[in-house]
């Protein structure tokens, strides 16, 4: 075990992040995905979505908005963190670092960092597209919120992902963080709204967490008013996921 100072954590930080920008820029691919297929989603769909009163217009665009850009940030928790962390346990990249000088916690953080980098990138992204190309209008305070709440909900899927991590192979946690992204993306309303879905679908669509950050953001938007509900079952999502993985992982140290 290694106990560094903080001049020294600061260096081997600084290390990480480099390489994680090293690694990112080498993975340009995966980001202009993540990012471009909401992109285009929401802007197909959206030019079919065209009423006769146009503040109704105005809500649905704006809402679609919202829920395409959670859509794109989940794709960088639910499907592209694991494979990274999976990747790096495939490499021994973990093992490696358990023999230098470097906190395991550190290395966790970089990985979260680049996650919420993705986040940011998404937000800018789809929202400058919406209010440029889209005419969509907030309020600062709508704009601040809403991002803010974003971010806040998007913890959820970082705990997803972490979770997934604990399938055993890499083909595993690729083939199953896809469906999952995709699922949490349906059933979650982030392409149509859940009211549109048959009912049993509606009923399924409760137990998905995307659901519920979906509608926290929305409904406080709209009507500026804090879901609770939807706030607890986030919160009970994130630690579930974070506890299953917590535990799952200590298991296999005994083992």
């Amino acid at each position: 075990m290694f106990y560094l100072n903080s001049q020294e954590e600061k260096k081997n930080m600084k290390a990480l992040f480099k390489l994680e920008y090293l690694l990112i820029k080498r993975d340009v691919l995966t980001f202009l995905l993540s990012i471009g297929m909401p992109v285009l989603f929401f802007l197909l769909f959206s030019s079919f979505m065209v009423f006769q009163d146009k503040e109704l217009e105005r809500v649905v665009i704006r809402n679609y908005l919202v829920t395409m850009t959670g859509f794109s940030m989940s794709g960088f928790a639910v499907f592209t963190l694991p494979n990274m962390l999976k990747l790096d346990e495939k490499n021994k990249w973990i093992i490696h670092i358990k023999h230098l000088p470097i906190a395991l916690f550190s290395y966790y953080t970089v990985k979260i960092c680049r996650v919420l980098i993705g986040y940011l990138l998404s937000i800018i992204v789809c929202f400058s597209v919406g209010i440029f190309m889209k005419n969509i209008v907030f309020t600062p305070f709508e704009l601040i919120s809403t991002v803010c709440l974003l971010l806040m909900t998007g913890m959820v899927y970082i705990a997803v992902g972490i979770a997934l991590n604990c399938l055993r192979s890499f083909q595993l946690v690729s083939v199953v963080g896809n469906i999952v992204y995709f699922v949490l993306a349906i059933f979650g309303g982030s392409w149509i709204p859940v009211s549109q879905f048959p009912e049993w679908m509606q009923q399924v669509a409760k137990f998905v967490p995307t659901y519920y950050t979906n509608n926290l953001v929305i409904e406080f938007l709209n009507d500026k008013a804090l879901n609770v509900t939807a706030l607890v079952v986030t919160f009970l999502y994130t630690i579930g996921c974070l506890s299953f993985a917590y535990v799952i992982q200590k298991r296999r140290e005994v083992k």
